[in-house]
């Protein structure tokens, strides 16, 4: 039984996980046992946490990050479940609290300078 069963009892189709009061917690697919596709995480009060993709069970391409608030907190780049690329986290004011670039799961550059 794999780390998905447990938790999803599923190895195929559409996963829906609710909070105690109902509200959604996040909601995505299952292909051959791993997570696939867009997967949304929710807040209790229904707002969105975050939004990433999955391909065989890795996180690929853009995920998006929220506060509670609706405010944009994050955008992070993923290959193979390694982060890759562009790295930018948010305060909740708006203003940028940090800014990095990464390839193959390493930090290359922060903040506009090189790393390493």
């Amino acid at each position: 039984m794999g780390l998905l069963d447990k938790f999803f009892g599923v190895r195929e189709g559409f996963v829906k996980k609710l909070y105690k009061s109902g509200e959604k917690e996040y909601e995505g697919h299952i292909k051959n046992g791993k997570q696939y596709g867009l997967w949304i995480g929710y807040y209790e009060n229904g707002q969105k946490r975050n939004e990433v993709n999955f391909e065989n069970g890795k996180k690929i391409g853009l995920n998006t990050i929220w506060f509670e608030s609706g405010n944009k907190k994050g955008e992070e780049n993923y290959k193979d479940d390694d982060l890759d690329g562009s790295f930018i986290e948010w305060n909740e004011d708006g203003s940028i609290k940090y800014k990095a670039i990464f390839k193959d799961g390493v930090l290359v550059e922060k903040d506009g300078e090189g790393v390493g």
